[in-house]
C-alpha cells in the first residue's frame, strides 16, 4: 500500500485548508499567452476552391462555430493537401501566440519515445526499475518498477501516483516508484498523466538532456516549429502529460507527421521524423476506456 504517499497528500490538503503553506511543494504554473522562442515557418497557403473545397462550405462551418455559445473557439485552421486554405480567429486570440495544449502534450511525448526507440535509447519492454535504478526506494518491493515503457504508453500501468499526489512530492520519479498499483500492470486501462511524465523523464534520462533540447533537432527544427515552452516538475523535467505551449498551426503540423507515416514534406524534399512502422503502431488501438469503450493507442 502507498501509505506514505497518501499520508503526504492528506497532509498537504490539510495544510492548504488551514493556510499553512511553509512545507507545501510549490506547483509551477505560467499563464498562457507568451510566445514561444524563435519563429515558426508558416504552412503553404491556397484558395479553398483550388483544392476542391467551396468557400461557402467553410463560411457556413465558421458561422455555426461562432453561433455555438458552448464551444467558445479560439482559432481554427483548415488544411487540404498540406496547404492552409482557411484560418479564423476569435478575439482576443490571433492564432500567432503559443497557447497551452494540455493533453496534446502526451502525443508529443509519444513521438519522443518513438524517436528514442529508433535511436536505441529505449526499448518498449524496458522496465522503469532499469531506467531509474538510482530512484528506487530502500527495500523496494513494489510493482511500479516493473512497469514497462509500453504500459506507460498505453495507460495501463495501474500506478496510483497521480497529479494530485505530485503536489506533495518534489521528486516525482521517486514518488511514482515509491507508490503502489491499483491493479496488475498491463491488465487494464486507467488514464493517468503521470504515466506521460514518466515517459518524459525516461527519455530525458537516456538522452542526457531535457526533452525540449532532445526534440529540437529531431522535431521542432525539421517541422519549422518555434521551440515551445514546456512547464517542468520541481526537478526540472518537462511534465510530459501537459504544460506544452505551441501555436495552433504548429499543433496541426504534428498531426500531419502521423498522417504522412512519420514523414515531413518540405520544398527541399522529405524528412523522416520517425519510421512508418512506429506511425502505424502508435495509432493502432491497444486498449479501451472502460467508461466509453473509446480506443487508446500510444499516448
Amino acid at each position: 500500500m502507498d501509505i506514505l504517499g497518501r499520508f503526504r497528500t492528506a497532509d498537504s490538503l490539510f495544510r492548504l485548508f488551514t493556510g499553512d503553506m511553509k512545507r507545501v511543494v510549490s506547483y509551477p504554473f505560467r499563464p498562457t499567452g507568451r510566445p514561444a522562442s524563435g519563429q515558426s515557418t508558416p504552412l503553404p497557403m491556397a484558395l479553398p476552391e483550388s483544392t476542391g473545397i467551396p468557400c461557402g462550405v467553410i463560411e457556413t462551418f465558421l458561422q455555426r462555430l461562432d453561433e455555438d455559445r458552448e464551444l467558445r473557439p479560439h482559432s481554427v485552421v483548415i488544411l487540404r493537401h498540406g496547404q492552409r486554405i482557411c484560418q479564423a480567429n476569435w478575439q482576443p486570440y490571433s492564432g500567432q501566440t503559443a497557447q497551452m495544449q494540455f493533453s496534446l502534450s502526451k502525443s508529443v511525448v509519444g513521438m519522443a519515445v518513438g524517436i528514442a526507440q529508433q535511436e536505441g535509447l529505449l526499448s518498449l519492454d524496458e522496465k522503469m526499475r532499469d531506467v531509474f535504478p538510482d530512484k528506487l526506494p530502500p527495500f523496494y518491493m513494489g510493482k511500479p518498477g516493473e512497469v514497462t515503457v509500453r504500459q506507460l504508453l498505453t495507460m495501463t500501468s495501474g500506478v496510483r501516483f497521480n497529479e494530485m499526489s505530485s503536489g506533495s512530492e518534489k521528486d516525482w520519479v521517486r514518488g511514482w516508484l515509491s507508490s503502489d498499483c491499483e491493479f496488475s500492470p498491463g491488465s487494464r486501462f486507467s488514464y493517468n498523466s503521470m504515466n506521460s511524465y514518466m515517459l518524459s523523464a525516461a527519455v530525458c534520462k537516456r538522452a542526457g538532456m531535457s526533452l525540449t533540447d532532445y526534440l529540437t533537432p529531431r522535431l521542432w527544427e525539421p517541422l519549422g516549429i518555434a521551440v515551445p515552452r514546456w512547464e517542468t516538475c520541481p526537478m526540472g523535467t518537462e511534465k510530459g502529460g501537459w504544460g506544452m505551449y505551441v501555436r495552433l498551426e504548429d499543433a496541426l503540423k504534428l498531426g500531419l507527421v502521423y498522417l504522412n507515416g512519420g514523414v515531413w514534406h518540405t520544398p527541399q524534399g522529405d524528412v523522416r521524423i520517425f519510421g512508418q512502422e512506429w506511425a502505424q503502431e502508435a495509432t493502432a488501438q491497444k486498449t479501451a476506456r472502460p467508461e466509453t469503450g473509446e480506443g487508446y493507442a500510444y499516448q
